[in-house]
């Protein structure tokens, strides 16, 4: 485990990665991308939730790409999983799949754009 927010509370558990929480109150893991990650999301209420990954360029400071899965129902005790491959191994854009409840098929995408 590199980071952790549980209950409202942020924890960075290893260096060079930083888990916060935003101004507009986002929960946010900010991941290197020569590693392989895998982010674990466990409903806590029945509702709704957004999970966005974005590529973000440090040399040049621009966002290169955004994934999103807007308003996904989720009741309470769902558990969703975010695979974040090496995209500089495969020097390939990754495809940031998103699993509920260990479903073998991802769910689809509400943004994917460059």
């Amino acid at each position: 485990m590199v980071g952790q927010i549980t209950g409202g509370e942020a924890e960075d558990i290893e260096d060079g990665i930083a888990a916060y929480i935003d101004d507009d109150g986002q929960f946010c893991l900010a991941l290197p991308c020569y590693e392989e990650y895998t982010v674990v999301v466990t409903a806590t209420d029945d509702g709704e939730v957004t999970y966005t990954v974005t590529e973000y360029n440090m040399d040049s400071g621009d966002t290169e790409r955004v994934v999103s899965y807007y308003q996904t129902d989720v009741e309470e005790g769902d558990v969703l999983t975010g695979v974040l491959g090496d995209i500089e191994e495969e020097n390939v854009s990754a495809g940031y799949p998103l699993y509920m409840n260990d479903s073998e098929e991802s769910l689809e995408a509400t943004i994917n754009a460059s």
